[in-house]
């Protein structure tokens, strides 16, 4: 009787065991399953993915090299079918052609197209100006270059400017004084080549002259009293110390007074000569 309960028992352990054996074994079966569809799940997504891009990529490949070929090509000139994305082919030129009202071309046709049908032509109209042109630039050049043309410069560069010398010095001696510009006359007036001027001179003066102008001409206010010669050595000192075109040569230092008679209000007066070298640089032509 015993033995019989002891053999259920153990058999009743042995099923439990078992079952309990099957659903483990049910369980990791269905959770390899699980984990086995996630794996794929994973690979079919990024499998898409990369099929996607693939396709992208493919796309952009095929367009690239349509795109090069279109603009390469040299038989698609003004192509209507073109025209939709002219500004894609051509850029800012596609400006030029709109408003010309034509069709639109690949980059190798307008270029080739371009050249022969505009530069070409435009080169050819500009070499046919230069050509009518230059007989009279040729002959341009040589009446510059001609010795008559030389000779007429070179005279004219260096010839004697009397007119110009005379009105400097007229200029020059009437800013001395100029309430009495009669004060300073000069006659003989003679100009060489070297542009040296010489002129005899005369100096007046009342019977006490008390408006000379002194020799220092940054205070042209001051004056002094004296007679004529006075005023011819205050004359030279203006020439010496004024801003002009003469300096004075051989500067004249001995001086005497005389008495005049007729000459307006005058009563004395000195003569002196003048010599004055006219600076060149600043002649005028």
């Amino acid at each position: 009787m015993d033995n019989s309960k002891n053999n259920d028992f153990d058999n009743s352990n042995i099923f439990d065991e078992l079952t309990k054996d099957i659903e483990l074994e049910n369980s990791v079966k269905k959770m390899k399953e699980e984990t086995e569809k996630d794996v794929y799940d994973y690979l079919s997504f990024y499998s898409s993915v990369f099929k996607f891009i693939n396709y992208i990529l493919l796309l952009i490949v095929i367009l690239t090299f349509s795109y090069i070929y279109i603009q390469k090509s040299d038989k698609l000139y003004q192509s209507q079918y073109l025209d939709l994305l002219c500004p894609v082919f051509l850029w800012d030129v596609s400006n030029y052609l709109s408003s010309n009202w034509e069709t639109c071309s690949s980059i190798e046709a307008f270029k080739i197209n371009f050249e022969k049908n505009v530069l070409d032509v435009e080169k050819n109209n500009q070499f046919t100006k230069i050509i009518n042109i230059l007989p009279s630039a040729y002959a341009l050049e040589n009446i510059w270059k001609s010795k008559e043309t030389v000779f007429l410069l070179d005279k004219s560069q260096n010839r004697l400017k009397v007119l110009q010398i005379l009105q400097e010095f007229d200029k020059l001696k009437n800013g001395y004084y100029s309430v009495d510009k009669r004060k300073i006359e000069c006659r003989d007036i003679q100009i060489d080549s070297k542009n040296v001027f010489r002129a005899n001179c005369s100096a007046y003066s009342t019977n006490w002259d008390e408006s000379i102008l002194w020799y220092d001409w940054t205070e042209k206010d001051i004056m002094v009293s004296w007679t004529s010669i006075s005023v011819a050595n205050s004359f030279l000192n203006y020439i010496n110390t004024t801003n002009s075109n003469f300096t004075i040569l051989n500067k004249q230092k001995t001086f005497s007074s005389e008495n005049v008679f007729g000459k307006s209000f005058y009563y004395y007066k000195t003569d002196f000569k003048l010599e004055l070298k006219y600076s060149w640089n600043n002649l005028i032509f």
